[in-house]
């Protein structure tokens, strides 16, 4: 019995060679600028896990400045999400970006709940670099695409976020609703003054 369990499994992990285990990417710090974002893409992104990581890092700027976050954003999205504009390189966000990235006005902290160390009763607040990020699997798919799902310290499941490889082996972000739905843990508020 032991032997056909033991085939069984083997025969599950040949017949879907385009999964993968679990995997941390690190960032040493948050970029400061577009030379950094773009020094940290080119070095983590020739993975799925390292394209979703980058988009991840990308909405973490944005969360505290817009201007560069919109940029770091533009240069982690795939060319067809992209349209004509200013933001970065007479580029833009397609218009769909502008209502995902509303949540992070409303929730800042937003990126920062797939950071491990982060938690709602700290106001996710990022622990001491580096920074990991884990990604629960990641789903080769044809056409250098691939799906790869993000842990959250959020209290939620890993969320998606579906990604395509470009002509460069630089992994950009294609879709990523999910990883914009807010946390189920919402940190405290603070106290102002007058309910004292």
């Amino acid at each position: 019995m032991k032997t056909i369990m033991l085939s069984l499994t083997l025969a599950a992990a040949v017949a879907a060679p385009g999964f993968a285990q679990a995997k941390t990417v690190t960032v040493a710090a948050i970029p400061a600028s577009m030379d950094e974002m773009t020094s940290l893409r080119d070095k983590i992104a020739t993975t799925p896990e390292g394209g979703a990581v980058s988009f991840i890092t990308a909405m973490i700027v944005y969360g505290s400045n817009h201007k560069l976050g919109l940029q770091a954003l533009t240069l982690t999205l795939d060319a067809g999400q992209l349209s004509a504009g200013t933001v970065y390189k007479g580029f833009k966000p397609k218009r769909a970006w502008y209502e995902k990235l509303s949540q992070i006005d409303k929730f800042p902290f937003l990126g920062k709940i797939y950071v491990e160390g982060t938690s709602a009763e700290e106001g996710y607040v990022l622990p001491e670099a580096p920074y990991t990020i884990t990604v629960t699997e990641v789903r080769l798919l044809p056409k250098d695409t691939a799906k790869a799902f993000v842990a959250s310290t959020g209290g939620n499941l890993p969320r998606p976020v579906s990604l395509a490889r470009n002509s460069k082996g630089i992994w950009k972000v294609t879709e990523a609703s999910s990883l914009f739905v807010g946390p189920s843990a919402l940190p405290p508020e603070e106290k102002q003054p007058d309910d004292l």
